[in-house]
């Protein structure tokens, strides 16, 4: 897995993602990088050759983007705001992208701590501001 420029198929908790070896080695320290440089050995395929990650795939896209450009655009409300921190610290991004301001925590961790574990699949999520 040398050729940075070889495309990659991922599947990433059931959503299928095509990027470059360049972009998932982009940030060295990341676990997708050592997994991508061989210091970590890639997951298990699927039928279709797609390397395996049991993770969330709507989140994912996310991580995926910020590793193509750099680019810091992420969700607003907390549920998911909330849910990316954890990815990103899964796959150990190394971006200040990814941290919340004090306030925008403190709203998340309220948010979080107030959430019925039994909420309905129509609860509003409110909006960070």
């Amino acid at each position: 897995m040398t050729d940075k420029s070889r495309f990659v198929g991922l599947n990433v908790g059931g959503r299928i993602f095509l990027t470059s070896q360049s972009t998932l080695t982009r940030d060295p320290n990341s676990m997708l990088a050592r997994m991508f440089n061989e210091t970590l050995p890639p997951s298990c395929q699927d039928k279709d050759g797609h390397y395996i990650i049991d993770r969330d795939g709507d989140t994912f896209k996310y991580i995926l983007n910020y590793l193509r450009d750099g680019s810091c655009v992420f969700p607003v409300n907390y549920y998911t705001r909330a849910e990316l921190l954890r990815e990103a610290d899964y796959y150990q991004v190394d971006s200040e992208c990814f941290l919340l301001l004090p306030e925008q925590f403190e709203r998340v961790v309220t948010f979080i701590r107030n959430s019925s574990q039994d909420c309905p699949g129509s609860c509003a999520e409110p909006q960070m501001t």
